[in-house]
């Protein structure tokens, strides 16, 4: 006999032939017949009454996870005592900003440092060129070759 399974959420299960199982749930309550089942051998609806759903526990773990309130470090607070309520996705987000931001502040720098070095070497190229010129004029007025 093949029984038909359909979870509390009306999301339809795989078929099953596993009947100590379906008369097992419907014993202690946790399924109800839906259609089918009055002939030996016909086949059944039941559906789940307290069956976890796939979007439960989605809700019960991964989003508990996400949205459990951290602390600076990251790690979970056991005893919501914190002033501040950062939950895990938000403190991940900031923490990656915030390591993106000092990347970006360390090219700046960088950036910076090689420019003043390039204009410093052009200041001095031009004070050079300048004094060069200025010493051969004062030279040229002496009369020194």
């Amino acid at each position: 006999m093949i029984t038909f399974v359909i979870d509390s959420r009306n999301n339809v299960g795989h078929p099953t032939r596993k009947g100590r199982m379906v008369q097992r749930l419907l014993k202690k309550g946790k399924a109800k017949i839906l259609k089918g089942g009055l002939k030996k051998g016909q086949s059944l609806l039941i559906q789940l009454l307290d069956k976890v759903s796939v979007e439960d526990y989605i809700k019960k773990t991964i989003d508990g996870r996400l949205l459990k309130p951290v602390d600076s470090t990251g790690k979970p607070i056991s005893d919501n005592c914190s002033t501040e309520k950062t939950t895990w996705i938000e403190w991940y987000i900031e923490h990656k900003i915030k390591q993106k931001l000092a990347r970006v502040d360390r090219k700046i720098n960088s950036m910076e440092s090689v420019a003043e070095r390039l204009v410093n070497e052009k200041i001095k190229k031009f004070k050079d060129s300048g004094l060069n010129e200025l010493i051969m004029k004062r030279l040229k007025a002496a009369g020194v070759k």
